[in-house]
């Protein structure tokens, strides 16, 4: 169980990481239409804030889990 513990929070970051390149490449280098940063700042807070309230994780892994999956929804979501 210990070692599940460990490599979960890998997995989920490694997951994340690649949708989030995949995702970049899609995208053309200078166009700003999406939300990517206010999805990253939601993120890192809601992160933050489930690491300290549920104490299963270290806070510095759940606010790097909640930045990347903040910055994956937000490079979904397109401005209108």
């Amino acid at each position: 169980m210990e070692i599940f513990k460990i490599l979960l929070p890998l997995i989920i970051t490694v997951i994340l990481v690649l949708i989030v390149i995949k995702k970049s490449k899609a995208q053309s280098e200078d166009s700003s239409d999406n939300y990517m940063s206010f999805g990253m700042a939601l993120g890192m807070m809601l992160g933050a804030g489930f690491g300290s309230i549920f104490d299963k994780f270290d806070i510095a892994t759940s606010i790097s889990i909640g930045m990347l999956l903040g910055m994956v929804i937000g490079m979904s979501i397109t401005k209108k």
